[in-house]
């Protein structure tokens, strides 16, 4: 699919804007997605990974794309009228001999290899570069599906005491300078100490060695988990998220709540995410934007 004919596609004005492809991982997020910009009344087309995506987004207009098929995944954009892209969902980041390469996937061989090398913050800079340098418009989750948004300070009934306040200040200024360096997005703060840190490996694998390290014994919760975007990070493609699974993770690993960036978070389903931290006992409270 030539550049040109892209640009000219998306110049062209037409009633409903042409349709929205979501390249669809692994979770919930792609569904809930999918269902808001349907709500809003916009054409959607899923273009749902191999082997990770949900099988119920095959209710709407899709393809099951393997990852290397550009060939594939750009003659179906054009073919749908894709006039916006949005990545969404759980993807392994991929070692080039995984990708299964189609004629199209081959011609761009050398860019997918140079796309792989680097940081994760890198990588998905890279493929948000990728898609833009072949006249594809990429958008955020949050700017197609804004309901999904997380803006309130508090939600659900349970709320953070003085002392976990400070926690959340200081867990969410450490966790911005450990993002100026592409680590993760999450730190746990008990008490003013840093029990853990999000890497490679994950916010689950994360908060599963925090039972044992919180500094009060005994019965009751405390500590933190703090998840804010890194600084400059591009949050169409990698903005935080949380959901019914966070919640149980974070009441299994003994703290007290959740503190998350106002409008800089996902939450996967709000009425199941608040009930079950209201059933768990657990705050979810937000923090302000850094301000630049």
């Amino acid at each position: 699919m030539s550049r040109q004919f892209v640009t000219a596609m998306i110049d062209q004005k037409t009633e409903f804007e042409g349709a929205v492809a979501i390249i669809a991982g692994g979770g919930e997020l792609p569904v809930r997605v999918s269902e808001n910009v349907t709500e809003s009344g916009r054409a959607i087309f899923v273009v749902a990974i191999d082997g990770l995506a949900d099988p119920v987004l095959h209710k709407w207009p899709h393809i099951i794309w393997k990852l290397g098929a550009a060939g594939h995944l750009f003659s179906s954009l054009r073919e749908n009228n894709c006039t916006e892209l949005v990545m969404i969902g759980k993807v392994p980041r991929p070692q080039f001999r995984d990708l299964h390469l189609d004629a199209g996937g081959l011609r761009l061989a050398p860019r997918l290899m140079k796309i792989l090398i680097g940081g994760d913050g890198s990588v998905l800079d890279k493929v948000v570069a990728f898609f833009e340098s072949e006249g594809i418009n990429v958008k955020g989750a949050h700017e197609v599906a804004g309901e999904l948004c997380l803006t309130e300070k508090n939600l659900g009934k349970t709320r953070p005491d003085k002392t976990l306040r400070n926690d959340i200040v200081f867990g969410a200024k450490m966790a911005r300078i450990m993002g100026l360096h592409d680590v993760g997005q999450g730190v746990v703060v008990d008490k003013g100490r840093i029990l853990a840190v999000e890497a490679a490996e994950g916010t689950d694998t994360m908060l599963s060695r925090c039972n044992d390290l919180r500094s009060e014994t005994g019965k009751g919760r405390s500590g933190v988990l703090v998840k804010v975007p890194k600084p400059g990070q591009d949050l169409r493609i990698d903005m935080p998220t949380i959901g019914v699974e966070t919640v149980l993770r974070v009441a299994d690993a003994g703290l007290a709540g959740i503190a998350v960036e106002q409008g800089h978070t996902l939450i996967v389903d709000r009425a199941r995410v608040t009930a079950a931290a209201n059933e768990a006992g657990i705050f979810i409270s937000t923090v302000p934007p850094e301000k630049n």
